[in-house]
């Protein structure tokens, strides 16, 4: 009798135990700062280098972790569930959706749909350790207010078929917006060789300098809005960008000074990477203007170069706006006929030919051995004003010395370059 009795304590020490290491536990995630009018995606990674799409228009997000702990090598089927929606205690109502890589599995580094089902195999550390992103649409609404999605995680053990359970939360802040009036900030018909700057005022009206060419033209970029009356604002920037990037990928470095921003009310020059407390006037009315420095190389190509500033202005309720703001570089019509050395060079394969063009031309360019015989026309044709780059791809011709003219009108250039296999 007594050791039946020690027995069946025993038993049931050993299913409390057993029951015991198996563990499911949601720790809930968060949205801060969201802006109405957006679709956010939360990264399940809480370790991604941009854990909020898109990354300019303000928030930030935590992802919600899920842990099982069970012993190593038993199989689960992991499964989630979610609203369609995230409520307000007002009731108002946010769509609300998965990502179709919105799991991240820590231990593993992989992600799934948390759509679909998953089994997994619990590793030898006896913990299996989850993170859910999550989509969220502001769109449908235009006001303060704070949203809970509840999200339910189910993992079943693929041998015994037990059943764990666990709920978890998304807690979302969403914030009002006000959408400005912008103007994109362009400079035009610069110089190669040259660093410009643009100012975000100038009394004299003269906006760009150096002048060089004669033709510069610039204006910094603006954003207009309207508040209340004398409302006070803090003014910072979330991007400025390092470069301005053409249509082929091409670069142009760029830079702002720490007076790059003017507030026109107030008549006060702003850091943009501090950030500035600021006060509308008796009309509600904030004007700032964003100036710019960019440095034009003496190898860049004519075209079109593009920047993006990210802007955030904080007012009451902790609501913001964010604004676009393009920086347009247009390269000059060359000054001067001109034949660049090609690049590279010496050269294995393909090698290119730069040259400028002050007036529409014939343009012949040839390639030449290096006894004087011509091998190949390269170009043979009419030409705007611009400047220009060739490539001449030498497969099928023996490794040497070669020689390239430009010849426009009665005007003759040549270089050398050397073919190496």
């Amino acid at each position: 009798m007594t050791y039946s009795i020690h027995l069946i304590i025993l038993l049931i020490y050993l299913c409390v135990t057993i029951v015991s290491s198996q563990e499911l536990s949601v720790y809930d995630g968060e949205l801060g700062e969201l802006t109405c009018g957006f679709i956010y995606t939360l990264d399940a990674d809480p370790n991604s280098d941009n854990p909020l799409d898109p990354p300019w228009s303000g928030g930030w997000g935590a992802p919600l972790r899920v842990v099982l702990k069970a012993p190593p090598g038993t199989q689960w089927q992991i499964n989630f569930i979610a609203p369609d929606s995230a409520r307000s205690v007002d009731g108002t109502a946010i769509p609300c959706s998965f990502a179709p890589d919105g799991v991240f599995w820590e231990e593993q580094q992989i992600r799934w749909n948390p759509k679909l089902p998953k089994t997994i195999s619990v590793g030898p550390e006896s913990i299996a350790t989850f993170h859910l992103g999550i989509v969220i649409d502001t769109r449908t609404i235009n006001k303060y207010n704070n949203f809970q999605a509840t999200i339910r995680c189910l993992a079943i053990d693929i041998r015994t078929e037990e059943i764990l359970l666990a709920p978890g939360k998304f807690y979302i802040q969403v914030q009002s917006r006000v959408d400005p009036n912008q103007r994109e900030g362009e400079l035009n018909n610069l110089s190669r060789g040259t660093i410009y700057t643009v100012s975000p005022f100038s009394p004299t009206q003269n906006l760009i300098s150096p002048i060089r060419n004669g033709r510069e033209a610039g204006k910094p970029a603006m954003v207009s809005i309207i508040t209340e009356q004398r409302e006070t604002l803090f003014v910072k920037f979330d991007y400025l960008p390092e470069n301005l990037i053409g249509e082929t990928g091409a670069k142009i470095r760029c830079s702002f000074t720490d007076n790059a921003v003017y507030w026109h009310e107030g008549k006060k020059y702003l850091n943009p990477y501090t950030g500035d407390t600021i006060t509308s006037g008796d009309d509600g009315v904030v004007t700032i203007s964003i100036g710019i420095t960019v440095a034009i190389p003496e190898t860049t190509s004519a075209g079109e170069y593009v920047g993006i500033i990210y802007m955030k202005i904080l007012m009451k309720e902790l609501a913001w706006v964010s604004g676009n703001y393009f920086f347009v570089i247009v390269d000059e019509v060359p000054e001067n006929f001109k034949l660049y050395s090609n690049y590279p060079n010496p050269f294995n394969t393909s090698t290119k030919i730069r040259y400028d063009l002050p007036e529409n031309s014939h343009v012949l360019i040839q390639v030449f051995n290096l006894v004087g015989q011509e091998i190949i026309t390269l170009k043979d044709e009419l030409q705007k004003a611009n400047s220009y780059e060739i490539e001449w791809n030498a497969i099928g011709f023996p490794s040497g010395v070669y020689f390239y003219r430009l010849k426009v009108g009665d005007n003759l250039l040549s270089g050398k370059m050397s073919l190496i296999k």
